[in-house]
């Protein structure tokens, strides 16, 4: 049974696709039997020819979070079957920024070993997407995700003045 903050991270995830990536409804699976191998993800969508695996993950409940629950039973299904999809992994912003440098670390050691995973925090105004990516892109963004790599480089090159939520 999901948490409400679960279900909550579940359904604005849903959101970020459907308003900010333009991805058809049709195109999002939530808990799909076997279309990841043998690793059932909360959601899965099928962007253009590539195929996204999201794994919501509150933190709560599992005592060391990152070994006891990401790492083993979350990331590693994906690496043992040679998943070459993207893999996101989203998590509440309040553990995302606690744990942040493990977090950190372990992005960039399953990149080094060929896994796709990008981790994401919420932007429940689709503001904080706004303000990080608005040298790029000056379409408005809704509600949605954002990842955190981007969240800690915006913040570590002091851009939060600039920008008004």
């Amino acid at each position: 049974e999901e948490s409400d903050l679960h279900f909550l991270l579940k359904h604005l995830t849903y959101m970020h696709f459907i308003k900010n990536e333009k991805v058809d409804e049709s195109s999002i699976k939530s808990e799909p039997i076997n279309e990841v191998m043998n690793k059932v993800p909360d959601v899965v969508v099928f962007k253009n020819d590539a195929k996204i695996a999201v794994e919501i993950e509150t933190m709560y409940g599992t005592g060391d979070p990152i070994l006891k629950k990401i790492v083993p039973d979350t990331i590693n299904p994906y690496l043992a079957n040679n998943y070459r999809g993207e893999l996101w992994l989203v998590v509440p912003n309040l553990q995302a920024l606690m744990y942040a440098k493990q977090l950190m670390k372990i992005r960039s050691a399953y990149r080094k070993r060929d896994l796709n995973l990008e981790i994401y925090v919420a932007d429940v105004t689709g503001k904080g997407a706004e303000c990080i990516s608005r040298a790029n892109d000056k379409e408005p963004k809704g509600p949605g995700l954002i990842k955190l790599i981007d969240v800690l480089n915006f913040i570590k090159n002091g851009q939060s003045e600039e920008c008004t939520l």
